[in-house]
């Protein structure tokens, strides 16, 4: 006679929750994120959302008409030469919306919004598995991060409020950390490269990682400091001046 609890043994498969955990987020998403709306050319219309996009496709044209990535716009403050400072958290969006402008710059810039929000929950799955967490540890890791940045009074005022690149860094920033103790644990070629690429983006991304990576980066930096090869410290160092 078989075992009527056989039938639930996947419930103690961490895979089977961790696909679980990805389901209901991707659900959660598709919520957030209509088709119909994301597939469309006619821009988000929500508190920064708004502001970013603006920003996005005035330089975009700027680029596109005279090669600068700045411009004045005698509608928008009263002409205050955007592209300057007041944009500087919006640097990346603006590269990325001129380089897609083809598809059409409101859908290019809804397009990146959707991408950093989707990657949430691998950007803690990647950071689990650069530190080598165990697998139900690697789970409730993406478990736990998918309610807080769902239902934490914080992650939804960011999120409602538009501030996506803000809030991306607070999953992206841990992944940096994660990377540079990688890299410091096993000083590979591959782990060189994956935090050189992580690092300048996160910073082109939204300057203000700087604040959220400084003092784990220290602490870090300091207690491998005499663990590490030379050529390590070399490799930080020029990793630094990339940023």
């Amino acid at each position: 006679m078989s075992n009527p609890l056989s039938h639930w043994r996947f419930l103690h498969n961490p895979r089977s929750w961790l696909a679980g955990f990805l389901l209901l987020y991707g659900l959660l998403f598709l919520y957030y994120f209509p088709l119909d709306q994301l597939f469309s050319n006619v821009p988000y219309r929500r508190v920064d959302l708004t502001t970013h996009w603006y920003n996005a496709d005035l330089i975009s044209r700027a680029l596109e008409q005279s090669g600068r990535a700045w411009a004045y716009d005698p509608t928008f403050m009263a002409g205050y030469p955007a592209g300057t400072l007041f944009d500087v958290d919006n640097k990346f969006v603006e590269v990325w919306v001129f380089a897609l402008r083809f598809l059409g710059t409101a859908f290019a810039f809804k397009l990146l919004v959707a991408l950093l929000y989707a990657a949430m929950p691998f950007a803690v799955l990647a950071t689990a598995r650069l530190l080598h967490l165990r697998a139900w540890e690697t789970t409730s890791a993406v478990g736990l991060a998918i309610l807080v940045w769902q239902f934490d009074p914080s992650a939804h005022t960011m999120r409602e409020a538009g501030m996506f690149t803000f809030a991306s860094i607070s999953y992206f920033a841990p992944l940096l950390i994660a990377a540079l103790y990688r890299f410091m644990m096993t000083p590979t070629r591959r782990y060189g490269l994956l935090l050189a690429l992580i690092a300048p983006l996160l910073f082109w991304l939204h300057p203000l990682v700087f604040f959220a990576v400084l003092v784990p980066v220290l602490v870090l930096y300091g207690l491998m400091f005499r663990h590490i090869p030379q050529k390590i410290h070399a490799a930080l160092f020029a990793i630094g001046a990339l940023v």
